[in-house]
């Protein structure tokens, strides 16, 4: 209710009013907190499976940059950041493999399947997350030019 004083004819809130429009203004807020955390998760989940994806594609690529008849079949190796300049196969300088560093709780894993007498498909998986993994997978077929 408002009240009207006798010296300055001043409009008061009384303490009802207030509280009830506390009380909507925060019902208000909470949808805006809702959406304000949604997308922080949306937005670290979008950073994750680009960071997934560019390892993932740099280790397609850096086995199609090899020889063909020196690239081995490899089922399903882990690569973990001490994989750095391993060598795909003993002897072979050109499979040396040059990694950029993973962050925390990223696995990175690659398949070498002969595909016929003159291809190879090539798989690489990046992984993150528990609750639930994460899978960012790039396929590619790599052919013999001779």
């Amino acid at each position: 209710m408002k009240s009207v004083s006798a010296a300055g004819r001043r409009k008061a809130y009384s303490l009802v009013e207030v509280l009830i429009s506390l009380l909507i203004f925060g019902a208000a807020l909470i949808p805006v907190f809702h959406l304000i955390s949604q997308s922080t998760v949306l937005t670290r989940f979008s950073k994750e499976s680009v960071i997934a994806s560019n390892l993932a594609n740099e280790l397609a690529n850096q086995i199609c940059s090899m020889r063909f008849a020196e690239v081995p079949v490899v089922g399903g190796v882990p690569l973990s950041n001490e994989a750095d300049n391993a060598m795909l196969q003993e002897g072979k300088p050109g499979t040396r493999l040059r990694l950029t560093p993973m962050p925390e709780r990223f696995i990175r894993e690659l398949t070498i399947e002969n595909f016929s007498p003159r291809s190879k498909v090539i798989k690489a998986v990046v992984a993150w997350g528990n609750d639930p993994e994460h899978r960012v997978t790039i396929t590619r077929i790599f052919d013999w030019a001779p």
